[in-house]
């Protein structure tokens, strides 16, 4: 996800076989949509999630490009497929991502020493 652009891009892969794709953002619309859409997917793709848009008072403001926000798609995904949100109120059962130690690695020149 980047939010300056409201981007969203994720793929699943299973025993080295894309199941599905998606890359979307409000200026290209969706870039690439393969696969079948997963089961957190379905309401946005329905309408059942459509993005809000807030208009200031004296704006014309034209309606959101996309049906549905894809941060809030994004959100859905990281939770579903890895277990935690970065935004939001995380639900009793989401993975405490900030407690997760990751390992570091650097790779360098084999003539330098470490």
């Amino acid at each position: 996800m980047h939010s300056v652009v409201d981007w969203l891009a994720f793929a699943v892969r299973e025993d080295g076989h894309l199941l599905r794709s998606l890359s979307l953002y409000p200026d290209r619309g969706v870039i690439e949509n393969i696969g079948t859409p997963l089961t957190f997917e379905q309401p946005y793709w329905a309408g059942d999630r459509p993005a809000g848009v807030i208009s200031w008072p004296d704006e014309d403001e034209e309606p959101y490009p996309l049906p549905f926000h894809p941060l809030e798609l994004g959100e859905d995904a990281l939770r579903s497929l890895c277990g935690f949100i970065q935004e939001g109120y995380p639900d009793p059962d989401d993975v405490d991502a900030e407690a997760v130690g990751l390992h570091g690695f650097e790779i360098r020149e084999r003539h330098q020493a470490g």
